[in-house]
């Protein structure tokens, strides 16, 4: 964009009805008598300064048709307005929802003499910027040209930077400022929270809210330039967020947000970050910046910290966002469905690489080739929190106890390789002692162990050449590595509670868990999904040791019902209307677990006063929009009625397929799906089958 003079204040009239006398038009640029380029809409709220900036396509194309033609006719409004109102369509489609996106727009005056906001926004001539809020003095405004009210010479902000001359839209662009600082640092300094780093942030109101279920493409162009201080951090926490409410930001700070979207920032040239999100409530807020986390900043100076000069900068420019259509991007593109979490919900809730280790028959030695993938492996995982877990097989031939020594010790001789890395993982290693052709070892990294897997490998006397006591001892020392309602997979099993040492170090292990919890409830929520869990799995008394209490094995399914009311009487003497956790409380997969025992429930009298409280907590991101279908689908069905989210089945019973509940209304279900951001169901059939009794 090319700012151009203008000499004189004498322009003749483009408006039939001569009003706005005052506004003219020249080159494609609002022009007010004192000679500034201004945005005709936002002068006359502009508390007497003026904002700088080019007029928009639509805007130029609806002057020119109605400043040279006075009175319009029909024939002419056929040939010329209706092809404009497609243009304004398409336009309205595909515009940026964020104003002022590449920083060309400021407010044209002397703000600095008025002195009505904080002092830094004179300083940094962040106060011009048109659209935008600053929170604190680390964020400077640049542009290469702009015009001062009631002047006819250009001036410049801060153009002695270099990488102003290489913007990638227009003349401006912003520079961010970051320094490390302990809270207590600088007594000059004042600050009133504990992060660990200073910087400032820059947040807008979008021109309108994102419509829950579209998907949007938002992107935005960092220069971080490289020099020996530089953290490689800083490379993956510059980025933005997306809120409902304007965030409250604190001055000389960091700002902590459930999650902003990053790339990898490749240096010393203008990067381009481009996320496609899908709107799971109506997100009006932008912002952007360098975002504290959980592994940044840290809480000591590292390697990075230069003393002598302590600040890092970076630019950002050319921000977008712009709805897509699903036509418009290709599947491998992931597409993040956001309000304020993003986190993903998984029964397991873990996640595992794996790879297999073949030996030749009655050999315990690792080939070069499966050597190469271990190490490709180790590179991968996370140095403290996985667990790798090495299970051995054996071959066909030979006694049952040979085999079992055979496979333990594979297990041990890949253990043995690992150990030269020096890792600081648990190593776990199983013998399978079954006579399986496999000659195949197996090497599995987790992040939490599942309780029935580590328990059926630890008291199974055909899977370990361990001892009882070393086997129980093992699993006592693992508890930090299970998933706190698996823990309660122990706690309902009668051998690993008959001990008495092991009752108590479980005891102890729940409740440091949850008496430091916000919802002092969810120790219970746990125990009972626990056990909905166990008599919901068909295989899970297989998997698990044998010795799982009596009172949950079902001998018929028709104890389900029984089942679900007894722990949906528990359920509704821990939560009601006015007190049920949101998603801020108690995590996005507690919240799951919870929601699976109220969609379990058979009371649809008292799942009623909870579908409008969840389906606002929904709308400001605060609980799960599938949870919230399910549990609207299901009362629905429960209560004879069709269903509107597609998330029930039935057997049919001609062919005993599980197919879609109320097929013929699939239209109007993934109607309803669209509207809350869910995908639409392609088929009513499921594939799966009920087996014949």
């Amino acid at each position: 964009m090319q700012f151009e003079s203008i000499k004189s204040s004498k322009f003749k009239n483009f408006t039939p009805n001569k009003i706005n006398q005052t506004h003219q038009l020249i080159g494609g640029y609002w022009v007010t008598e004192n000679g500034a380029y201004v945005d005709k809409a936002e002068t006359l709220t502009a508390n007497g300064n003026d904002r700088v900036g080019p007029m928009t396509p639509i805007e130029i194309i609806i002057i020119s048709i109605f400043s040279n033609h006075k009175y319009l006719n029909k024939k002419y409004l056929f040939r010329h307005f209706l092809p404009l109102l497609c243009i304004i369509n398409y336009h309205s489609y595909c515009q940026n929802l964020i104003p002022n996106p590449s920083f060309e727009e400021y407010w044209d005056s002397k703000i600095e003499d008025a002195h009505t906001g904080p002092q830094f926004e004179y300083q940094t001539y962040i106060s011009r910027l048109y659209s935008w809020k600053a929170n604190s003095w680390q964020v400077f405004y640049y542009n290469i040209k702009h015009f001062h009210k009631n002047q006819e010479s250009q001036d410049n902000f801060y153009t002695c930077e270099p990488i102003c001359h290489n913007i990638p839209d227009g003349n401006a662009c912003i520079k961010f400022l970051y320094e490390w600082n302990s809270p207590q640092n600088d007594k000059n300094i004042i600050r009133s929270s504990k992060s660990y780093g200073m910087t400032a942030y820059l947040t807008c109101k979008l021109k309108e809210e994102l419509t829950i279920g579209k998907t949007y493409e938002i992107s935005m162009f960092v220069y971080l330039p490289n020099h020996e201080f530089l953290d490689p951090k800083f490379r993956t926490h510059i980025g933005f967020t997306l809120t409902l409410e304007e965030p409250n930001q604190i001055i000389n700070s960091m700002l902590s947000v459930p999650y902003f979207f990053s790339d990898t920032i490749e240096l010393d040239k203008w990067f381009r970050i481009t996320k496609r999100v899908k709107a799971t409530c109506n997100l009006k807020y932008l912002t952007i910046g360098m975002f504290e986390s959980m592994f940044f900043p840290s809480q000591t100076p590292t390697q990075y910290h230069n003393t002598n000069s302590s600040y890092h900068k970076y630019y950002v420019d050319n921000l977008s966002i712009i709805e897509i259509k699903d036509s418009t991007y290709d599947n491998k593109s992931e597409i993040i469905d956001f309000c304020k979490y993003k986190e993903k919900i998984s029964l397991k809730n873990n996640s595992s690489n794996e790879i297999k280790i073949r030996f030749t028959t009655n050999d315990t030695s690792i080939q070069i080739k499966y050597q190469n993938q271990i190490d490709s492996l180790l590179k991968t995982i996370n140095l403290s929190s996985n667990v790798i877990i090495i299970e051995g097989n054996a071959d066909v031939i030979g006694t049952k106890e040979s085999n079992l020594q055979l496979s333990y010790n594979r297990a041990i001789a890949i253990k043995n390789y690992i150990k030269q890395f020096q890792l600081k993982n648990k190593i776990l290693c199983f013998g399978n002692g079954e006579l399986i052709n496999s000659k195949i070892a197996t090497i599995k990294v987790v992040n939490q162990i599942e309780a029935g897997y580590l328990y059926k490998h630890l008291t199974n006397e055909s899977l370990t050449v361990m001892s009882k006591n070393e086997a129980n001892n093992l699993c006592i020392e693992l508890l930090n590595s299970i998933s706190s309602h698996e823990l309660f997979y122990l706690y309902h099993d009668s051998l690993f509670m008959s001990r008495q040492e092991n009752k108590t170090i479980l005891n102890g292990k729940l409740a440091t868990i949850f008496n430091n919890s916000r919802w002092p409830q969810l120790r219970i929520i746990d125990s009972l999904y626990a056990v909905d869990q166990i008599i919901r799995s068909g295989t899970f008394l297989s998997n698990i040791s044998q010795t799982i209490s009596s009172k949950f094995r079902l001998n018929y399914p028709e104890q389900l019902a029984d089942y679900d009311k007894r722990i949906s009487n528990e359920l509704f003497k821990l939560i009601s209307p006015t007190k049920f956790p949101k998603i801020k409380d108690i995590g996005m997969y507690n919240l799951h677990k919870l929601m699976t025992l109220l969609i379990h429930s058979p009371d649809t009298n008292k799942v009623k006063p909870f579908l409008e409280l969840i389906y606002n907590n929904c709308m400001i991101g605060e609980a799960n929009w599938l949870d919230y279908a399910t549990l609207k689908d299901k009362y629905l069905v429960n209560g004879s009625k069709d269903q509107m989210y597609g998330t029930q089945y039935s057997i049919d019973k001609n062919t005993n397929e599980m197919i879609l509940t109320s097929a013929d209304k699939i239209d109007s279900i993934n109607l309803n799906r669209k509207s809350i951001g869910l995908n639409p169901i392609l088929t009513i059939n499921t594939g799966i089958y009920l087996k014949q009794k």
